[in-house]
């Protein structure tokens, strides 16, 4: 069963906020189509804001609460994977597709 994915719109730190603000400026003057919605997902992933579910197991250590996990840098392509194994929809249907537009 896919399951769909959703940026909380209840961040209750002011902390955690910035965080996802500092890593959407990577996408800034992008259209925020799906592709780069799926990008910006990603890079949650991979500054640690954002920690999935379903990891798939030789990614665990990314995660881990230890400082020496703490310290690694998840590589994109990881942070991708472990994206893509959370098996979310797509984010809108194809009839939908052109139906929105918007620019981080």
């Amino acid at each position: 069963m896919r399951k769909p994915w959703s940026i909380s719109t209840t961040v209750r730190s002011p902390e955690r906020l910035r965080e996802f603000l500092r890593v959407l400026k990577h996408l800034e003057g992008q259209e925020f189509d799906e592709d780069n919605q799926i990008k910006y997902q990603i890079l949650l992933i991979k500054e640690r804001i954002y920690k999935p579910t379903n990891i798939p197991r030789r990614y665990n250590e990314y995660f881990e609460e230890s400082p020496k996990s703490l310290e690694m840098p998840i590589p994109y392509e990881v942070a991708e994977t472990i994206f893509n194994a959370q098996d979310y929809p797509p984010i809108l249907p194809k009839s939908r597709k052109h139906s929105w537009k918007g620019y981080c």
